[in-house]
């Protein structure tokens, strides 16, 4: 984590320890909550279970990723578990009132009215997620899955699925149409405990709240 975002949420009195499973057999138990931030590679088969079972036993997570080509099916299993997915390309926004100037790939997305986003939508604020990816429900999600949208682009919004190769920002024929959730809260009752996943498929996302904020007035 940077240096800022770790500020900011000391500021909430929240403490903030590093982690690594690879020196670890389990979570620790006294974890309130951990955070995955956008892995580069994946995690080993090991310590996907190790966080799974952190989540089933009533556990707390933050989980952000963001594009990338490498195969990571490890962290893909922690995600799918939870009944979603990752889409395989970038998110461009086509409505010029939901992008950061003059850069299409730096959504600016409709923050949906829900209890943990009172303080954005209250106060106006904007969430600035660069080279985001649409997070789609699974058609095999569990019953027991409540799983809601937080943050969503337009319908004018499209996805460049070879973003590796793209030549244009511009919408072209096999396209992929919006809108698309890129950021979600997940919820699951479990012997009357509630353990909680909220996925951001953007790394900056903390980062970038007054950021934009400020750009955008």
């Amino acid at each position: 984590l940077s240096s800022d975002l770790t500020d900011q949420i000391e500021k909430e009195n929240i403490e903030v320890e590093s982690l690594s499973l690879l020196s670890q057999s389990a979570v620790p138990e006294d974890a309130a909550a951990i955070m995955i931030n956008s892995p580069s590679t994946d995690l080993s088969a090991e310590e996907a279970q190790m966080i799974l079972t952190y989540l089933q036993n009533g556990g707390k997570a933050f989980i952000t990723s963001t594009y990338t080509e490498e195969d990571m099916p490890n962290f893909r299993s922690i995600l799918e578990y939870y009944g979603v997915s990752t889409r395989t390309g970038v998110v461009v926004e086509g409505d010029s009132s939901y992008y950061y100037p003059q850069s299409a790939l730096y959504l600016l997305p409709e923050i949906e009215s829900t209890n943990l986003t009172t303080s954005l939508t209250g106060e106006n604020r904007y969430v600035m997620m660069p080279i985001s990816q649409g997070i789609d429900t699974l058609d095999s999600a569990r019953d027991t899955l409540n799983i809601t949208s937080l943050l969503t682009t337009t319908s004018s919004s499209y996805e460049k699925a070879d973003a590796a190769n793209m030549t244009t920002l511009e919408q072209e024929d096999g396209d992929a149409q919006g809108p698309f959730s890129i950021g979600v809260y997940i919820t699951e009752t479990l012997n009357e405990e509630e353990t909680e996943t909220e996925t951001d498929e953007e790394t900056e996302a903390a980062e970038s709240t007054e950021q934009a904020e400020e750009s955008a007035a």
